[in-house]
């Protein structure tokens, strides 16, 4: 089982690169571009993943993670 914190990483640079990847965009440019929806598709997967990966004990916690305060809620 992997350490909450790496999890929470984890979701959070998945985050960071699909806001990257999207900011730019009207909705009608995502629509036609495939390799940007792939992209977000895939960063969805990992979030979704180390949701589930998540120790029990770790929902609805507050956690810190570089100085952010973080509500923690699996996805189960």
């Amino acid at each position: 089982m992997k350490d909450p914190v790496i999890l929470i990483r984890h979701i959070l640079d998945a985050v960071v690169r699909i806001e990257q990847y999207t900011t730019e965009l009207t909705q009608a440019d995502f629509e036609n571009n495939f390799m940007v929806q792939d992209a977000v598709l895939r960063n969805l997967i990992l979030i979704s993943e180390a949701a589930k990966t998540s120790p029990k004990n770790s929902n609805r916690s507050l956690r810190i993670l570089n100085g952010r305060k973080l509500w923690v809620c699996a996805i189960k």
